[in-house]
């Protein structure tokens, strides 16, 4: 899937907030890196740590995200590390989205675009032409994901963006409608 070139919004600067929302210890945010609002048509807010036993921790604290992040300019929660499970992987996720309904989502393409821009941004991968990523997510809910993410740029610019990765199809169904007459 081509999704649109990336908008970086604002940054959230409270990261003991943050820490306490996530029920992590604050020194598990990795502080070289902002906590910021980037999309590629949904916004989600990006939180860099550091490693692996960090975001296996997090315990989303509902109460504090309420106060702080439901009306903030994405409510809408990214966590990464560098630090993955598999070898081949370049990044760790995991995705919250209370106001949406989603406690945690195991494999999330309109996050995963937005999260190779900010890696590529920032530096935190690679600088190339063609960027290609894997993002690995869903594994603490025991549904692995991997997510085939490629930026390309240009003069240190961003000109494309796409996701894509493979599905496993786990059911279907049929909705019968029937007349009514009054």
């Amino acid at each position: 899937m081509s999704q649109p070139l990336p908008e970086f919004g604002p940054e959230f600067s409270d990261q003991a907030m943050m820490a306490d929302m996530l029920s992590i210890d604050p020194t598990g945010i990795d502080p070289n890196y902002p906590l910021q609002v980037v999309s590629c048509g949904v916004p989600f807010l990006y939180v860099p740590l550091k490693n692996l036993a960090t975001i296996r921790q997090i315990k989303l604290r509902y109460d504090l995200w309420e106060q702080r992040l439901k009306d903030f300019a994405s409510p809408h929660l990214f966590v990464f590390t560098l630090e993955t499970e598999l070898e081949n992987s370049t990044v760790h996720c995991r995705m919250f989205a209370p106001a949406l309904g989603i406690a945690e989502d195991p494999a999330t393409g309109a996050a995963s675009g937005p999260l190779g821009c900010y890696l590529v941004k920032y530096g935190l991968v690679k600088q190339t032409r063609q960027v290609a990523l894997v993002s690995e997510q869903g594994f603490e809910i025991g549904r692995p994901s991997l997510i085939h993410i490629e930026v390309e740029q240009e003069n240190e610019r961003i000109t494309a963006v796409t996701v894509g990765g493979q599905c496993v199809y786990i059911g279907e169904g049929y909705l019968q409608l029937s007349e009514t007459h009054v």
